[in-house]
């Protein structure tokens, strides 16, 4: 994450007791605040589903690609030199 980014908007949710001891103890073996423990968390999770969306949509495109026949036409491919 980038630590030089303002944080100016806030999301607040609610969690049972028994949630939120489970996330005290778990920041604290990071020795981090609950706060940073699950904003770090969510960034995380929210990254990691951006990624495979996109890399999803990247595959799929090369795949429409080699089935038209576009993407060898624009891929050069090394020739193996005989002996």
């Amino acid at each position: 994450m980038m630590a030089n980014m303002t944080k100016d908007r806030m999301v607040a949710f609610r969690v049972t007791d028994e949630e939120y001891n489970a996330l005290e103890r778990a920041a604290g073996k990071e020795r981090r605040s609950v706060g940073n423990f699950v904003r770090e968390g969510l960034m995380l999770d929210l990254m990691l589903d951006f990624d495979h969306t996109f890399m999803s949509e990247v595959r799929r495109q090369i795949r429409q690609r080699i089935e038209e026949k576009t993407f060898q036409r624009e891929l050069p491919i090394a020739k193996k030199k005989r002996a």
